[in-house]
């Protein structure tokens, strides 16, 4: 559970109201976590890894590691002639070692706060921001880490009348 989620369901215990983890009962008021991605084609709970990371494994030029902690990103030297900075690998540490994996793709998803935390690590963004940690700047991009809009939603569920066509008909 994220850290968003996790003081959604903390503020609604401080309120006295109950929570599930889960969610996965026939009747329930509180808060609750649900992953509410659905694949339109088989009317099935999905996310990233249903969607395309299980299919990209299969390929076999995808790795997968887990449990890393992602430092920085390694780049070629400079700036290219048309001012663009090439990523040619990744820096981490797992169980307490330093590694770097190089690649000639390299794809940054690691969620709306370590995104540009580790783009910022790296020395790209406002430069007032990186100056301040003692980060050299490697690209100047203002608005790193400035516009978080990641949200909660409040969903309402109900029944309705045998007579009432709903989704579940469909399918």
């Amino acid at each position: 559970m994220g850290l968003i989620q996790s003081r959604w369901v903390e503020a609604f215990e401080e309120l006295g109201h109950s929570t599930n983890p889960t969610g996965f009962v026939e009747s329930y008021a509180g808060a609750v976590n649900v992953t509410n991605a659905i694949d339109a084609s088989k009317g099935e709970r999905s996310h990233a890894g249903t969607a395309f990371l299980d299919s990209a494994l299969n390929r076999g030029n995808v790795t997968l590691r887990t449990g890393v902690n992602v430092d920085k990103i390694a780049f070629d030297e400079l700036l290219t002639a048309d001012g663009k900075l090439n990523a040619n690998g990744i820096h981490y540490t797992y169980n307490g070692e330093d590694h770097l994996i190089s690649g000639r793709e390299i794809i940054l998803c690691a969620g709306a706060f370590e995104s540009p935390a580790i783009l910022e690590r790296s020395g790209i963004g406002s430069k007032e921001v990186l100056a301040a940690a003692n980060i050299p700047i490697l690209y100047e991009l203002p608005g790193v880490g400035e516009n978080l809009q990641d949200h909660l939603n409040c969903g309402l569920s109900f029944e309705t009348r045998d007579d009432i066509a709903t989704r579940d008909d469909v399918l």
